[in-house]
């Protein structure tokens, strides 16, 4: 088994009273249940017999982990891991997503509502400037700020002048 095959369907779950973990997934289509140690697959499981569609049964899962770890194992730890894995396939398994086929995308593009090119609404095209009255508009406020600023620029400079000559006449 590549990595590439199994696709998970549920999270990596630790079993209780163990360093070993088990994930369940498909492979090829077919439900499996790998079992881990640390980062490595240690070993796996596909239940052929079982219908897409259906999980696998817990107690041949739990039967499978029994069979596989090589130590006795409380089998409650094993029960309570593994309904608490199937619940999330579950799950899981109900959001995987279904590719509609070629003909569904077929209708659906047939069914779509062209538009007429008189009833789309784009804007102006406007060459890369802003043309017409708002442009117009702003230019002038714009122009009457930087007018009145400039003023007022000057008159300050003129009072700085003053102020400076006055400092160097009366020290």
């Amino acid at each position: 088994m590549s990595n590439n095959d199994f696709k998970p369907f549920s999270n990596i779950y630790g079993i209780s009273g163990t360093s070993y973990l088990i994930q369940l997934g498909m492979i090829h289509n077919k439900w499996a249940i790998i079992l881990l140690k640390a980062k490595d697959v240690l070993d796996y499981h596909i239940f052929k017999d079982v219908d897409v569609d259906k999980l696998p049964e817990r107690d041949r899962i739990v039967n499978w982990i029994l069979y596989a770890i090589p130590f006795d194992i409380n089998p409650q730890h094993i029960i309570k891991t593994v309904s608490i894995l199937m619940k999330e396939a579950d799950k899981n398994k109900e959001k995987k997503k279904i590719l509609p086929s070629k003909e569904d995308c077929i209708k659906a593009k047939e069914t779509l509502k062209r538009i007429k090119e008189a009833e789309l609404k784009r804007p102006m095209n406007l060459g890369g400037v802003i043309e017409g009255k708002p442009h117009q508009a702003v230019t002038e406020k714009l122009r009457n700020i930087l007018i009145e600023t400039i003023e007022n620029l000057e008159r300050v400079i003129t009072v700085l002048q003053k102020l400076v000559q006055e400092n160097f006449l009366n020290p």
